[in-house]
């Protein structure tokens, strides 16, 4: 399979995709994920190519950098809260590593949920990690 093929399965089956080498450049980016970000972020043009650093910024940027460096902890697959729109809900993303002897590549991918429109960037992490709400302990595997 393509290269290209494979990117048009994920762009159908998720909302956002953004692929990153290991220089932290953007080697492909959802169009949706590009379009909010032109509306949030630091540019006005398409951030294909660009460093992640000059397209995102904040909150943004620190879970992307803080997501990365887990990667490298661990090998398998970390998740991470992201906003893309301010005032609309946070996006929860997939983050996986790839290593091999061109360096490391970094994939993240998720879906806008709309039922989460209550869900803000500042509150998140630690809602989730209190089970506020919920009356279940999401990461920590406990249910009430």
């Amino acid at each position: 399979m393509q290269f290209e093929n494979l990117l048009n399965l994920f762009q159908k089956g998720f909302d956002y995709l953004l692929i990153l080498n290991e220089e932290s450049t953007i080697d492909h980016i959802s169009d949706r994920l590009a379009q909010e970000t032109i509306a949030v972020c630091k540019v006005n043009e398409s951030p294909r190519g660009k460093k992640v650093s000059d397209v995102f910024s904040g909150s943004s940027l620190d879970a992307i950098n803080s997501t990365i460096s887990k990667l490298h902890k661990q090998n398998g697959r970390e998740v991470m809260l992201i906003e893309t729109v301010t005032g609309k809900p946070s996006i929860m993303l997939n983050a996986v590593m790839n290593t091999n002897g061109n360096g490391s590549s970094y994939m993240f991918w998720g879906s806008r949920f709309t039922a989460l429109e209550n869900f803000s960037t500042s509150e998140d992490w630690s809602s989730i990690e209190r089970g506020e709400g919920t009356g279940m302990r999401l990461f920590g595997g406990r249910v009430d």
